[in-house]
């Protein structure tokens, strides 16, 4: 059979084939066949699919120009946005929100009509209001390309067969057919016309196997079907079994990502070892991914977007860290700093000219802060609006100017994306004859959706293992075959008629996926094929889906069903062990208790202040991360203020007033009004002075609504200022360098009041519940009061949250006596304390040894209250305290903290 079709071939004829795999699996049968007689050279088998066939056929009309006054051809983008501009533009577009989205299922639409040679009329079929909008769209869309000379692609067959007809275009002598599983009567149309011109058209059988032995199995779930194909496999190769490995798989399109993560897993395990570039040679994934999700494209998309002026914050974080950049590698370490400094700004968006500034202040990314004055160089020299070929030859230029796509050499799959980029660039250039120009975010905007809509297969060697969707394995056949995701909800697939045809129409023409009975059918017709595809076949199912069982398709129920233990290789196949468990079993583990840091000077500054003790009691390991390593998570960004900076306000609007009231008797003495004009001050220098830091978050809006909600609160914290004993401010906001357990911390107290018998009470603000329980036992959860009041330098007779919290204002605190705020218990009242000051040294005593234990360095894995304390803590990657039976157990916890 095969022999008769690679005869013909030498003979000159040209075989169609319904896809691109195809078509390259029989051109690589026919140079073997060639290698196998011989011969050095040979001429090359003309073997296209079908859609190639009729460019070419285009083409040839061209180079000989008989094209005359026939209409130019328009490529798939310029249809799609043809059908975009004519939804937007018309009445039933309006308000739509996925215009992108409509404009692809209406031009698959029109594609159906055209490939069925069916008509839109309502004679017999029931318009409703999505079908009559895509007969007025259609209607422009035929009246547009008749007045500018343009024809789709979906009416280039009939195009074809009339020029055939007229004599325009010779017709081939020999043409045979492969892989068509069903011929649209458009297909048959042209074949046809073919005949008639003098073509002997055909189709051919490819080599099948009718008395294949074909087995079903059930496995628990999909990731066990995918690593159970995967090892069966690696079985395959290991044994030496010659010949192709085909493993088709129903949903590869929403099953992609998981099953390379699970064949590279068992077939390429040293893949994931930095350096080791996976071996592409062992397996192919026919189904290609996004171009827009290579990273060299990624980059190249953000440096276009920057060039608006700015970028978001979590897209710079991604752009700072690419190698696609001039001094990528070389800086990289400098930009990961950079990227963690602007984000402690908080801002959502960062302009080009503030990276500049950071990245060459203190000399911090030389490299970096040369290229983007190039590109801003760059920058002002672009057009507001310009065409699309206009706009393609100017992000070439944005592109240079931040030395993109890097300065190391390129692997194949690079250079390869970075070819598809060039053609996506030249497609984007054609879209001058049906679009206006366009502003830059329009031009981004385009081109990202068309590298989003581009699928990038890179070309690589001929793979023993071949993993395919349904369609692509149309005419394959194999050597060995496993068919995977054959359960019933799936197999035959759902009817998925068109939204904008009509139903009836769909299932009279018989149009594809228009009814149950046309998926029964062409899932039997399927199956059949893959059944005679290989002498052996593995048919599979996931017998569970979440919580959901499954059942095999009712196509493959009488097939004879086996379990994993009867494959062949099963011993093999399932002790393959993974790359994890084979290094974990290698690797001789020492267990040693070492939780000793490095000893810190006598009266050393310790960054970190008062959040050092709480840190130390919290989890020694986290005190000794944060605050010696600088251990932290990046900063996150939210839209608005984050609770902290809010807090800050706060703080601000009162120190303000306080400022200017200084005293309990003052604020008494003081009017509504004067009280008032006090409140708006105080809050319009806080937000004034934070704005400045934060201009893009403090619109007149936000900076109104903000204004509003700290005057509410700052006066009714004043009104309950208003309930104390007589004191006044003695310090707001005071910064203090004190001594505790051998290391020197900056203190920051929110404020100091004076009584008037001398001593003072100690203020600290809090905008969320508090609570005084966390300042006991010998692991506090808020030292930062008891701090404060140990190690003051007077004597204090109160400390105290002031919770200014909407709703819910109060002091909570201790006092020496009562009378001093309201909700400020005296110890006297309490059973547990026996005295102020022996309160007070308890917490001296306390504080020391937090503060020693920091300064010598005790940083054991140990949580205060697992597992609360390590809830929200970011630092367990490093810890690795999770990897741990024993939670709290020095020796062993802090294995992981090494």
């Amino acid at each position: 059979m095969m022999h008769d079709i690679f005869f013909a071939l030498e003979q000159g004829a040209t075989l169609l084939t319904a896809n691109r795999r195809l078509a390259r699996h029989l051109c690589c049968m026919f140079d073997a066949r060639q290698e196998a007689k011989g011969r050095a050279a040979w001429r090359s088998a003309d073997v296209l699919p079908l859609p190639a066939w009729l460019g070419r056929c285009w083409d040839d009309m061209a180079e000989s120009a008989t094209l005359g006054e026939h209409p130019a051809l328009l490529n798939t983008q310029q249809e799609l946005t043809l059908w975009e501009r004519i939804i937007t533009e018309s009445p039933q577009g309006q308000g739509l929100l996925r215009v992108s989205a409509t404009a692809q299922d209406a031009l698959e639409a029109w594609a159906l009509l055209m490939q069925w040679k069916v008509m839109l009329d309502g004679r017999n079929n029931i318009f409703n209001e999505d079908v009559l909008a895509v007969q007025r769209w259609a209607q422009s869309f035929e009246e547009l390309c008749r007045v500018s000379g343009w024809m789709e692609n979906a009416r280039l067959p009939d195009f074809i067969a009339r020029q055939i007809h007229a004599g325009a275009l010779k017709a081939p002598r020999h043409l045979l057919l492969a892989g068509f599983d069903e011929l649209t009567p458009q297909q048959q149309a042209l074949f046809e016309a073919l005949r008639a011109a003098g073509s002997e058209v055909s189709e051919v059988q490819l080599p099948s196997f009718p008395q294949s032995r074909a087995r079903r199995v059930g496995f628990a779930d999909s990731d066990a079907e995918i690593a159970f194909a995967a090892r069966w496999s690696r079985h395959l190769l290991e044994q030496g079994h010659g010949g192709a490995i085909g493993v088709v798989i129903h949903d590869l399109g929403t099953l992609r990502e998981k099953v390379a993560r699970i064949f590279n897993d068992v077939l390429l395990p040293a893949s994931i070892m930095p350096g080791e570039p996976a071996d592409v040679s062992l397996y192919n994934i026919s189904l290609g991914t996004p171009l827009s999700d290579q990273p060299l494209i990624n980059a190249a998309l953000l440096i276009i977007e920057m060039a608006q002026g700015k970028l978001p914050l979590e897209k710079l974080g991604a752009l700072l860290c690419s190698p696609f950049l001039a001094g990528g590698e070389q800086e990289m370490t400098r930009r990961g700093l950079l990227d963690a400094r602007l984000r402690r700004f908080g801002e959502l968006t960062v302009s080009v000219d503030e990276i500049k500034r950071h990245a060459l202040t203190a000399d911090a990314c030389p490299l970096l802060g040369a290229r983007l004055r190039q590109c801003i160089e760059v920058m002002h020299t672009l057009p507001r609006h310009q065409l699309p070929s206009a706009w393609a030859a100017t992000f070439p230029r944005l592109l240079v100017a931040m030395g993109w796509p890097g300065e190391r050499p390129l692997d194949s799959h690079e250079y390869q994306t970075v070819m598809a980029w060039r053609e996506l660039l030249a497609d984007y250039a054609r879209l001058d004859e049906v679009v206006a120009r366009q502003s830059l975010n329009e031009a981004l905007a385009r081109l990202r959706k068309m590298a989003a809509d581009t699928l990038f297969q890179p070309q690589g060697m001929d793979a023993p293992i071949q993993i395919l969707g349904v369609m692509e394995a149309a005419g394959m056949h194999f050597d060995h075959l496993w068919v995977m995701g054959l359960h019933d909800e799936v197999w035959p697939t759902p009817p998925r008629p068109n939204p904008f045809l009509p139903l009836s129409l769909q299932r009279t023409q018989g149009l594809p996926h228009a009814s149950a009975p046309r998926e029964l059918a062409f899932a039997r017709r399927m199956t059949e094929r893959l059944l005679a595809s290989a002498p052996e076949v593995v048919m599979s199912y996931p017998q569970r889906d979440g919580d959901r069982h499954l059942r095999p398709s009712p196509l493959i129920v009488s097939l004879e069903e086996a379990v994993p233990e009867g494959l062949p290789g099963y011993m093999s196949a399932a002790q393959i062990p993974s790359y994890a468990a084979v290094t974990y079993q290698a690797a001789a583990i020492e267990s040693m208790g070492d939780y000793q840091a490095p000893s810190l000077p006598e009266g050393s500054l310790a960054s970190g202040g008062t959040g050092i003790f709480k840190q130390q009691a919290a989890c020694p390991f986290r005190a000794f991360a944060e605050h010696r390593l600088g251990a932290r998570p990046l900063a996150t960004t939210q839209i608005g203020l984050n609770p902290m900076e809010r807090g800050q306000l706060l703080h601000a609007s009162l120190e303000q007033a306080w400022q200017k009231l200084h005293s309990y008797e003052r604020l008494c003495s003081a009017s509504d009004e004067a009280i008032n004009d006090i409140v708006t001050q105080a809050v319009t220098a806080a937000i004034g002075a934070m704005a400045e830091k934060r201009r893009l978050i403090f619109t007149e809006k936000f900076t109104e609504l903000e204004k509003n909600r700290l005057e509410k609160l700052v006066t009714a914290w004043l009104a309950l200022e208003k309930q104390r004993a007589p004191f006044t401010v003695f310090e707001p906001e005071q910064e203090r360098v004190v001594q505790v357990g051998g290391i020197n911390v900056t203190t920051r107290i929110d404020r100091i009041d004076q009584l008037p018998d001398g001593r003072q009470v100690i203020v600290d603000y809090k905008t969320g519940v508090s609570d005084t329980g966390g300042w006991f036992g010998d692991r506090p959860d808020e030292p930062q009061l008891p701090l404060y009041c140990a190690f003051n330098e007077q004597e204090v007779a109160a400390l105290t949250f002031a919770q200014v919290r909407s709703g819910d204002m109060k002091f909570k605190g201790l006092a020496q006596y009562d009378g001093i705020a309201p909700g400020i218990k005296a110890i006297g009242k309490i059973e547990s304390i026996s005295s102020w000051h022996g309160l007070v040294e308890e917490w001296r005593a306390t504080l020391h040894n937090l503060g020693a234990a920091f300064r010598t360095g005790h940083a054991p894995v140990d949580p205060k209250n697992p597992p609360q304390t390590c809830k929200f803590c970011a630092l367990t990657p490093l810890c690795r305290i999770h990897e741990h039976d024993g939670v709290g157990l020095e020796g062993d916890a802090q294995e992981a903290g090494e």
